[in-house]
């Protein structure tokens, strides 16, 4: 099972990344993170921190032995390589809801994959 409710980060290079931790530790400790994860009625990533009641609390409450996974944005070459084919994983989620044929569409990431790991070598 993988939850994220917000996506923030810093930069490897940020000038500002004493700053911004200070933003993330005030945001996942403040009563707004609660407030937030009750109106976005997402999953807490944080310990004892209760959202509203959801299918998603049933379906966790169902798995025997759930278990934590943390997701890597991935490496330079990576971004590198997911820029060069303009890769957006929220447009990606978008289309295989439309129905899109899954075969095909993955036939078609690894090519544009294959291509742009030999173009931004």
């Amino acid at each position: 099972l993988v939850s994220a409710e917000v996506f923030l980060s810093i930069p490897k290079y940020s000038k500002n990344a004493e700053e911004a931790k200070k933003f993330l530790d005030w945001f996942f400790t403040s009563d707004y993170y609660k407030e937030y994860v009750t109106y976005m009625n997402v999953l807490p990533t944080v310990e004892g921190v209760k959202g509203r009641e959801s299918i998603f609390n049933v379906a966790i409450a169902n798995i025997p032995n759930p278990e934590a996974v943390l997701q890597k944005g991935g490496d330079e070459k990576f971004r590198k390589i997911a820029n060069y084919i303009s890769f957006d994983v929220k447009r990606m989620g978008q289309e295989m809801i439309q129905g899109v044929n899954f075969t095909e569409y993955m036939n078609e990431f690894n090519k544009r994959w294959t291509e742009a790991q030999e173009n931004t070598k």
